[in-house]
């Protein structure tokens, strides 16, 4: 678009003519990567600046006696550090970008913004699953908290599967000691079945480590009719025998399973709980830190004005 700018002034003497067209075209937007790629390398370096500064700060005032700031307060800190130090370091880098993109234009500084916060999301991705994520990952910054925090969450905790074994473990050791035992009683005439000590004895030999584990296993599953057909198969005892020795088992271990199954109904919740609460933390750290980018970047943008008016024709005629 042309705009004839043309005046004429009369003096005494003489007429003045002046002449000025100025030409106002589309401005495209372009991507200016090497701005780009500044604000990217400037927010490793922010990050691992602040998280020199909040070790420091850590060792300071960290109490290596107290277990439970250790496990708890500490690790609290330690979240809205790496939080904050994030949220700096890409409103930083953003801001390096609008400066050096040399557009002041907000949809200009919202592109380059998403572009930069963009990137830097798919270099930590390459970079976790390359294994090299330690080299970048000193900061602890808000996108590798995204695209990490599931494993996080899993290796901060015991392990789910580990402590329901081990609890396992306990249980059916405890039901294979309970069936002992009550063939041992009932030999002395003070358990619910009557046996003599040849017959406890035989019994007591015939049951191995698999036989006691499978009965285990029947008693946890709420199966009695298995319990006591293999503890019928493994042994000579009568059919009234094991029906007597079954139901006083079953008695006696039926406390022990139930707190077994509700410990671990409670693992899985809090193992679920937890998990989802480190999904949603990362999920709005990420949407935080592209909107400071976003930010960084619109601000660097307004704040490095420039002018496109390009004047193509000014003449000054002077007439007498």
């Amino acid at each position: 678009m042309l705009t004839d700018h043309s005046v004429s002034q009369d003096t005494p003497g003489s007429v003045v003519h002046e002449k000025r067209i100025d030409a106002v075209g589309p401005r495209r937007l372009y991507a200016s990567w090497p701005a780009i790629i500044c604000g990217i390398v400037v927010i490793p370096a922010i990050l691992w600046l602040l998280s020199l500064l909040g070790s420091a700060i850590g060792a300071s005032v960290l109490d290596g006696t107290d277990a439970e700031a250790l496990g708890n307060g500490f690790g609290i800190s330690a979240v809205i550090w790496m939080t904050i130090s994030g949220l700096a370091a890409f409103f930083i880098g953003g801001l390096v970008t609008g400066r050096l993109c040399g557009q002041d234009d907000d949809q200009a500084g919202l592109l380059h913004g998403i572009a930069v916060w963009s990137t830097a999301t798919v270099l930590m991705l390459v970079l976790s699953y390359l294994g090299i994520s330690g080299l970048v990952n000193t900061g602890s910054s808000i996108v590798a908290t995204a695209t990490e925090a599931a494993s996080n969450a899993a290796g901060s905790l015991p392990d789910p599967s580990s402590m329901n074994s081990q609890r396992l473990n306990r249980v059916t050791s405890g039901i294979s000691a309970a069936v002992k035992r009550e063939i041992a009683e009932a030999a002395s005439g003070t358990g619910g079945a009557s046996l003599t000590e040849e017959e406890a004895s035989q019994a007591i030999n015939a049951l191995d480590p698999n036989a006691l584990e499978q009965i285990g296993w029947s008693y946890i599953n709420d199966d009695a009719v298995a319990a006591r057909d293999t503890l019928a198969a493994n042994t000579n005892l009568s059919e009234q025998q094991v029906n007597n020795l079954s139901s006083t088992i079953e008695n006696k271990v039926e406390k022990r399973v139930q707190e077994y199954k509700a410990a671990t109904a409670k693992a899985v919740e809090t193992a679920s709980s937890y998990a989802q609460a480190v999904l949603w933390a990362a999920f709005v750290t990420a949407a935080l830190g592209l909107i400071a980018t976003i930010f960084g970047v619109m601000l660097g943008c307004h704040t490095a004005v420039r002018l496109h008016t390009l004047a193509v024709e000014r003449s000054r005629v002077v007439a007498r």
